[in-house]
């Protein structure tokens, strides 16, 4: 059995004979189909006992808005201005990705990188960070994962450079710094 805890505080259990997997970003899933169903007696007896504690009225929120509906401009607003926030972006990470971690090389100034680029592409750069959930994945969804060995190594590399950027941002732009996700697996 497995028990996920909710933000609310409510627990879901999961009973039944399946088996776990995750995805080279830490994501986990559920595969199988023989997970246990509640019979349907017992669901009308769940639903029955809720209907009776005023369930609708005191435990559910409704809203009384009424939702307004999204036109196909607005979808394709939100999709350009993600593609844009993607290619500011990459922009920002192939130059920090410059030479890193080579000794010896000449290393970009980051420090200006970030002095330039955050005034005027901060907000873009943020979202992104925040669509993918954590500057590590951010990192990762940007970087070519083919020049590198394995899953293994391109994971702790791009690790690297979200915690170099976090810790070069925490004076320049804390917001930021933030970002960085705590705990992050480099091996799955």
């Amino acid at each position: 059995m497995l028990q996920f805890e909710l933000k609310d505080g409510k627990k879901i259990n999961v009973v039944g004979n399946f088996k776990i997997e995750f995805d080279r970003y830490g994501v986990l899933t559920l595969v199988g189909d023989t997970l246990k169903r509640q019979s349907s007696s017992e669901l009308l007896q769940t639903i029955t006992e809720k209907l009776d504690d005023n369930f609708y009225k005191e435990k559910i929120a409704i809203s009384e808005e009424k939702s307004e509906p999204i036109s196909y401009d607005q979808i394709q607003k939100k999709k350009d201005y993600m593609q844009l926030c993607s290619d500011k972006f990459e922009q920002f990470i192939n130059v920090w990705v410059e030479n890193f971690d080579i000794l010896g090389e000449e290393q970009p100034d980051r420090v200006k990188l970030l002095q330039d680029t955050m005034p005027y592409d901060g907000k873009k750069i943020m979202d992104y960070v925040d669509h993918h959930k954590g500057l590590t994945y951010a990192v990762m969804e940007t970087l070519p994962q083919l020049e590198f060995a394995n899953d293994t190594e391109f994971r702790k590399y791009c690790r690297l450079v979200a915690e170099n950027i976090t810790q070069v941002s925490s004076i320049i732009c804390p917001p930021l710094a933030t970002k960085l996700e705590y705990p992050f697996k480099t091996t799955i």
